[in-house]
């Protein structure tokens, strides 16, 4: 949700797409909000989110996130509209669960899980926004995954493979693809490699 305390966007589309929505809100803010039921999920699903989260079971405050035993004391303490909050929770709650979002969000992320109610304390806001995690461009390489140097020509013995080799993305990033391209790629620059020997 936004700082409107407004969901914005289908929240199981790509982060990339999230990131898109994310940054067109009002001082490029969004919160994610969740509830003791997700958090334990998550918690028994990674040890990362087992330490991510474990401060909540302890009483800790933390410099990430805030919660409370209810939305009316999680939303203040994030400084957003209780009332908006409120309402934004209940409208998800009614619709989401049952396949009928206005917003069309049907999985928890990317077609995988049933959206579930946000209804057990202690509730947890989470500041969030769009993150930069690869620029989509890097060396050139030709159909042999030779690196070309700034003049057109092959660099002898250097090969590229993978994401250093820059973006096949398009509009946005599709899960996997950069498995797809390492591999294709670095299999190719496997196969010239040996047989050049």
């Amino acid at each position: 949700m936004n700082k409107a305390a407004r969901r914005f966007v289908n929240e199981s589309l790509s982060y990339k797409l999230l990131g898109d929505e994310a940054l067109s809100q009002k001082d490029h803010a969004s919160y994610i909000v969740f509830d003791d039921n997700i958090r334990r999920a998550k918690m028994k699903e990674s040890p990362k989110d087992a330490k991510l989260w474990g401060a909540v079971d302890e009483g800790k405050e933390m410099s990430y996130a805030v919660y409370g035993n209810s939305i009316e004391e999680a939303v203040k303490k994030a400084g957003l509209d209780p009332k908006a909050l409120k309402a934004t929770i209940e409208q998800y709650n009614k619709l989401a669960p049952f396949g009928k979002d206005p917003l069309g969000r049907k999985s928890l992320s990317s077609g995988y899980g049933k959206p579930v109610a946000i209804v057990k304390p202690p509730f947890v806001i989470m500041p969030a926004t769009a993150g930069m995690i690869g620029t989509y461009c890097g060396v050139r390489i030709d159909f042999e995954a030779h690196v070309i140097d700034v003049f057109g020509e092959r660099i002898n013995g250097l090969y590229a493979a993978g994401e250093m080799t820059g973006g096949i993305h398009g509009a946005a990033y599709m899960t996997g693809t950069a498995f797809g391209k390492a591999l294709s790629f670095g299999h190719l620059a496997a196969d010239v490699i040996a047989k050049s020997e």
